[in-house]
């Protein structure tokens, strides 16, 4: 402090009892009547610290769910950048989790993708909640069957964002499709049958 004029210091206080307690000590040097004089205030951080600990932890235990969820999942900012996502959603777009916060949707999905949910994102922007079923190519790769929830961020009357719940789905359209097939053949059978049986009447 008295070199550099001022000086910034975040270490523990001895206390008499011998705990050790966190404190941030600030200071400067104040030059008066040619003399150097030393000012300076320490403010202890116990409770900083133990809020700060607990606010890791939640984020660690939040990050688990997530990433426990069979669901990508993700927080979109107003300018439609990402906040957040779980580690499913980045393994399904192909690209490391720490890459993708900041970047702008179009940029994560490209640009097929993104204008296949511009007109629900812009939706969800204006504060109303979007369902819909669509397909998508995640990293260019082949195409999926999702179904999609946007749910708005609103705080204090304000849309911030949103959170998107994506559902990859492409299995059960499948047997949906197959379903569909089993049922139009087996339609196309008893149809055959019938018109056999009744020619066979007359």
């Amino acid at each position: 402090m008295f070199e550099e004029g001022e000086a910034t210091v975040d270490a523990p206080l001895s206390m008499k009892d011998g705990r050790q307690v966190p404190y941030l000590w600030k200071g400067i040097r104040l030059d008066t009547g040619g003399q150097a004089y030393l000012i300076g205030m320490g403010v202890a951080l116990a409770a900083r610290k133990r809020s700060e600990e607990a606010l890791r932890r939640s984020e660690r235990q939040l990050r688990l769910i997530a990433d426990s969820l069979p669901a990508l999942v993700a927080h979109v900012d107003s300018r439609q950048r990402y906040l957040f996502i779980n580690q499913p959603y980045a393994d399904w777009v192909g690209r490391r989790r720490d890459e993708i916060p900041g970047k702008h949707l179009r940029e994560v999905l490209g640009d097929d993708a993104y204008e296949t949910i511009r007109e629900h994102v812009a939706t969800v922007l204006s504060g109303r909640p979007v369902t819909f079923e669509t397909q998508l190519r995640p990293g260019g790769a082949e195409p999926r069957h999702v179904l999609i929830m946007y749910v708005p961020d609103i705080e204090g009357g304000k849309v911030r964002g949103f959170f998107a719940s994506i559902h990859d789905v492409t299995e059960l359209e499948q047997v949906r499709e197959e379903a569909r097939a089993a049922r139009e053949a087996l339609y196309h059978v008893g149809r055959v049958t019938m018109l056999d049986a009744l020619s066979s009447s007359l």
